[in-house]
C-alpha cells in the first residue's frame, strides 16, 4: 500500500460529517499502518477520516483543486470525516455546504 496518496489534484477539499466545505489543504493524507491520517483535516473535521468523491461547481473551487472550469463541474477527491459517506454522491456549489446530488 503507498504510504501517500497519488494524485495530480492540487488542492485537497475538507467536508465535515454533514457534507460541508470546511478548508482546503495542499498536502495528500497518508496511511500509518491501516490508518489513514492528515492532521489538518483531522483538527478541521474529526476522525476518522476518509477520502470521497466530490464534484466541483464553482469555478473557483475547480481552479484551487488544480482544473480548469468547466460548465458540468470537475471531480476531485476529498478528504472527510467519514460520516460523510451517507451524503453520497457529493457536490459542492460555490459559497454553499456541499448536498448530495440528486438522481
Amino acid at each position: 500500500m503507498p504510504e501517500r496518496l497519488k494524485t495530480d489534484q492540487a488542492r485537497f477539499p475538507l467536508l465535515d460529517r454533514d457534507a460541508r466545505l470546511v478548508g482546503w489543504s495542499d498536502d495528500a493524507p497518508y496511511f500509518r499502518d491501516t490508518t489513514l491520517r492528515h492532521p489538518e483535516a483531522e483538527a478541521a473535521v474529526g476522525t476518522p477520516i476518509v477520502i470521497v468523491p466530490a464534484l466541483l461547481m464553482s469555478e473557483a473551487h475547480m481552479r484551487m483543486a488544480g482544473g480548469v472550469p468547466d460548465e458540468d463541474g470537475m471531480w476531485v477527491l476529498a478528504i472527510a470525516h467519514a460520516n460523510c459517506i451517507r451524503h453520497m454522491p457529493i457536490v459542492i456549489r460555490a459559497s454553499a455546504p456541499a448536498t448530495p446530488a440528486m438522481p
